[in-house]
């Protein structure tokens, strides 16, 4: 069974397709999205939007995942969970890391595709290029 982010309250993500239709997280599971055909991705968290879109004349795909874990902040364990939200030209991602529970900003970042690989939407695969892979 896939996941669906109907079980959250006022966290979910739309996903506008070029042909005007607009998915939205609550009702359909990312990997079902035609991803090829996504235009924009908005994230909403509480009362905060994100919008990524697509205008970058390098833009190949968008890249959308969640991550969480542990880290050491004034000598004691902070729970870190968050929702990254970005593009990729096929080389590097550009991404935007967004604190799952308050839906602010806490980082930007550019990072090689090959660091976020495993995440990157089966539909758009052999859209970027693996270093290793490269001659």
């Amino acid at each position: 069974m896939l996941h669906l982010d109907n079980i959250y309250r006022d966290r979910f993500q739309q996903y506008f397709l070029a042909d005007g239709r607009v998915m939205d997280s609550r009702e359909i599971n990312w990997r079902l999205v035609e991803w090829e055909r996504v235009v924009r991705i908005v994230t909403v968290i509480r009362d905060k939007r994100y919008v990524t879109h697509c205008k970058n004349p390098g833009f190949r795909f968008f890249v959308v995942y969640r991550w969480g874990g542990r880290k050491w902040q004034d000598g004691l364990p902070r729970q870190i969970r968050e929702w990254a939200v970005g593009w990729s030209d096929g080389e590097r991602c550009y991404m935007t890391d967004i604190d799952f529970k308050t839906g602010r900003i806490v980082r930007q970042y550019v990072v090689p595709v090959e660091r976020v690989q495993k995440h990157i939407h089966p539909r758009v695969e052999g859209r970027y290029a693996v270093a290793a892979h490269i001659q």
